[in-house]
C-alpha cells in the first residue's frame, strides 16, 4: 500500500506545470488601454494583451497631467512588480 501512495505523489509532482510566469519588464514598449482614470500624480490601472493573454497593472503617467478611462497608451518602464509608468499615445504623434 505505502508503494502505491509513493507512486502516486510521484507521478502527481510530475504533472505540476511552471505555468506562465509573466515579467512585468516584459510590458515596457506594449500599448495598451487605461482601464481606471490616472489622476495626476496618482494611480490608475491599464490592460494590456501580452501573449495572447489581457494583463492589468496599476499605472502611473509620465507627466502629472493624468490620462482618462480608454485612453490608448504605450508602456514607458515597470516600476515595481505591479506598477507601470504609462505615455498617452496621443501624446506621442
Amino acid at each position: 500500500m505505502m508503494a502505491i501512495t509513493v507512486a502516486i505523489f510521484h507521478y502527481a509532482l510530475k504533472l505540476r506545470s511552471g505555468g506562465a510566469v509573466f515579467d512585468i519588464n516584459q510590458a515596457v514598449g506594449q500599448n495598451g488601454e487605461v482601464y481606471m482614470r490616472i489622476p495626476p500624480k496618482g494611480v490608475g490601472r491599464v490592460i494590456f494583451t501580452f501573449n495572447g493573454a489581457n494583463r492589468e497593472f496599476d499605472a502611473i503617467c509620465e507627466n502629472e497631467n493624468g490620462i482618462e478611462s480608454f485612453e490608448k497608451v504605450s508602456i514607458v518602464k515597470a516600476i515595481d512588480s505591479n506598477t507601470l509608468e504609462v505615455r498617452a499615445l496621443r501624446s506621442q504623434q
